[in-house]
This record gives structure tokens, C-alpha cells and sequence, in this order.
């Protein structure tokens, strides 16, 4: 019942403005007014753009990407942040964190680990375009050393799961450490 007396009183609001606007009164013509005009200018919207705020104003500063990518039999997860060095100071930014579900279909941790390292790798590439941050230095961290493994070695050494997202990493992003 609740819901129907908002949705009469709503309506009971609109026929109430509309017979005030036929009537001619001054504010409800106002209103009228200032409503179209809202809703006219409503599409400008999707061109607003609002610059993100990481602190990073000292122009001296240095800074550095850093990625985590870790993975559990549930899932993987890939987090990524900015560190600036401003007079010898240390501050970190949190700039982007993303995190998958595992298939349905059974995959060993190592895979699901190399997967996390590929998430990384998107959101990466993501903020250093977004950014404009293409040649600050990246360092990428993982805890499992399979994983690591297989991306330091040559992509045509593994199957073709692990193969095609080591390559894509090496391709993507040959500078890391």
C-alpha cells in the first residue's frame, strides 16, 4: 500500500503543476521552466570529466607503478598502485584494483595465479594510457614462483593456456621487473 500512496501523491504533484502552469501561475511556469531545461541539458552529462586527484603536484617527484597479483581456488585478484616520491618522502596512491572469479571448471592455483598476473597486466595498460604515464617504471609482484617462472621464460616452452597469456605479458609489457 505504501507504494501506491508515493505513486498517487506523485501523480496528484503532476496534475496539480500542469493545472497551475494552465492556469498561468507565475512560479509553476518557473518551475516548468527550469525542469525542461534540466532535462534538455541532462545528455551534457556524458561529456563532464572530472581529472583524478592522486597528490602528485611536486613536479620534482618520481614515481613508480607497482601491481600485486595474487590468487586463491576461488578466484584471483589484481591491485595496482602509485608510488611518489616527493622530497624524499614515500606515498603510495591506490589506483586501480580489479578481482575474477575462478571457472567453474577446475584450475590448478599456478594457472589461476598466471591469470591474476594477466588482470594485472590489463589494468596496466589501462591507467598508463589513462594516465599518461607510459614511461614510468613498473614493478610487478607476485608470490608464486611458477608463475614467475613462466613468464620469465620463452612463451613456446609451455601449453598453449599458459603460452598465450605469457606472451601477452611479454608483449604487452617487456620492461617490467
Amino acid at each position: 500500500m505504501a507504494g501506491s500512496s508515493n505513486n498517487s501523491s506523485e501523480n496528484l504533484n503532476s496534475v496539480c503543476l500542469a493545472a497551475a502552469v494552465r492556469l498561468g501561475c507565475p512560479a509553476a511556469i518557473d518551475i516548468t521552466v527550469k525542469w525542461e531545461r534540466l532535462w534538455e541539458e541532462l545528455p551534457l552529462l556524458e561529456k563532464l570529466r572530472v581529472s583524478r586527484w592522486l597528490g602528485t603536484g611536486d613536479t620534482n617527484s618520481h614515481f613508480e607503478l607497482h601491481g600485486f597479483a595474487d590468487a586463491l581456488e576461488r578466484g584471483y585478484i589484481a591491485v595496482e598502485y602509485l608510488r611518489i616520491t616527493p622530497n624524499n618522502q614515500i606515498k603510495t596512491r591506490l589506483l586501480m584494483a580489479k578481482s575474477k572469479i575462478a571457472p567453474i571448471k577446475l584450475v590448478s592455483l599456478p594457472r589461476l595465479e598466471l591469470c591474476a598476473a594477466a588482470l594485472l597486466l590489463s589494468i596496466l595498460v589501462h591507467t598508463r594510457s589513462v594516465l599518461k604515464l607510459a614511461m614510468t617504471p613498473v614493478t610487478l609482484w607476485s608470490d608464486f614462483k611458477v608463475t614467475l617462472h613462466w613468464i620469465q621464460g620463452h612463451a613456446s616452452r609451455w601449453k598453449t593456456y599458459v603460452a598465450n597469456r605469457v606472451s601477452r605479458i611479454q608483449q604487452q609489457l617487456p620492461e617490467a621487473q
